[in-house]
This record gives structure tokens, C-alpha cells and sequence, in this order.
């Protein structure tokens, strides 16, 4: 069994996800997640248009369902880091 191959599409996905977490600690927490949230965008884009071959690794179900939870995360992480509390709670 040989092990599966990671499409370029995957990588830019990762590479966003990385910069946005190290956004989050060594930076803006906030910010860190708004970047992660862009790169899923990114990931249901690329999933979206381009060809089974780019995308190994972004592809685990059929295209749009595949689509859809990429968008459904990607919002759900929008309004978690939205409605984060950074200050002290008084």
C-alpha cells in the first residue's frame, strides 16, 4: 500500500493555516483565526475549480460536500473569533 499523495492545493491550505497560527501566538489572537478561517475559504475555492489531480488531500467526499463544510467551517471560526472575549471579564 503506498501512502497517499498531497496535492499543491493542500499545501497553500496548510501554509495559511500555519501563518495564521503563528499569528495567533505571536501575534493577534483574533487575527491568527480570521487567517485560518481565509484559508479554508481558500481550500472550498480550490476544491471548487480545480481538478481531482490539484486537489488530493482537500478531497474527501464528493466536490460540494466538500465545498460546503470547508464554507461551514470557515464561517463557524468567523464568528467564534468574532465573539471572543480578549479583555478580563468584569
Amino acid at each position: 500500500m503506498t501512502p497517499a499523495r498531497l496535492g499543491p492545493a493542500w499545501w497553500v491550505v496548510m501554509a495559511g493555516c500555519l501563518v495564521g497560527g503563528l499569528t495567533m501566538l505571536f501575534g493577534s489572537f483574533r487575527l491568527g483565526g480570521y487567517l485560518v478561517a481565509a484559508s479554508l475559504v481558500v481550500g472550498a475555492l480550490e476544491r471548487a475549480v480545480l481538478p481531482e489531480s490539484m486537489v488530493a488531500g482537500l478531497g474527501i467526499r464528493s466536490r460540494w460536500v466538500d465545498v460546503f463544510f470547508y464554507l461551514a467551517g470557515a464561517a463557524a471560526l468567523v464568528v467564534v473569533f468574532a465573539e471572543v472575549q480578549l479583555g478580563p471579564a468584569y
